[in-house]
């Protein structure tokens, strides 16, 4: 649905021009790796909703998800517009966050909470493709921050090579401001 989205088609294609945060780029290197049980998520969405967060800029609301202990979250590229912006947890707690590094041509980037403010719970990448009819969960926050720490259920329905990119298609409930949030299965 995202690619029948006219802002979103025009997002991909700002290109190397496009205005984007400075930010401090992170030497290369290895994140710390999350360590987590497999989540039930029909009886423990909670716990995943705590390790994602709402992203504010002065543009708009997106989503994101904390994937290092460090304090080190993942979002879209399109969400951070700014070198900072103001993240939310599911607890209210929030805290300003450093955008580290943005990968346009992949619309991802990363950005870290700043220090004292680390303590928040994060969820395991995973190493590989999860293959169609998978189970999965969106969580973020669609349509913006009334809709915060939602979870909407589907499946992998499919893997899509576009312009030499692989893309995963959902049939989860996805809206704008879910954008930098995870996909989460078991």
């Amino acid at each position: 649905g995202l690619l029948a989205r006219p802002k979103f088609v025009e997002a991909l294609k700002l290109g190397p021009d496009a205005p984007k945060p400075a930010g401090a780029a992170l030497p290369p290197g290895q994140l710390r790796r999350c360590v987590a049980e497999p989540i039930d998520m029909t009886q423990k969405s909670a716990d995943a909703l705590r390790a994602t967060a709402v992203v504010k800029t002065s543009d708009g609301v997106g989503s994101a998800v904390v994937v290092s202990p460090d304090g080190i979250l993942l979002t879209a590229a399109h969400v951070v517009t700014e070198d900072q912006v103001t993240v939310r947890f599911k607890d209210g707690q929030e805290s300003r966050a450093n955008v580290l590094r943005v990968d346009d041509a992949s619309d991802v980037a990363l950005i870290q909470l700043q220090k004292g403010q680390q303590d928040v719970p994060c969820l395991q990448l995973a190493e590989g493709m999860p293959d169609e009819g998978t189970d999965v969960y969106a969580l973020g926050s669609p349509t913006g921050d009334a809709l915060a720490f939602s979870v909407s259920r589907g499946i992998i329905s499919g893997r899509r090579t576009i312009e030499s990119g692989t893309f995963l298609q959902t049939d989860a409930n996805i809206n704008p401001g879910n954008s930098g949030g995870p996909l989460v299965n078991k």
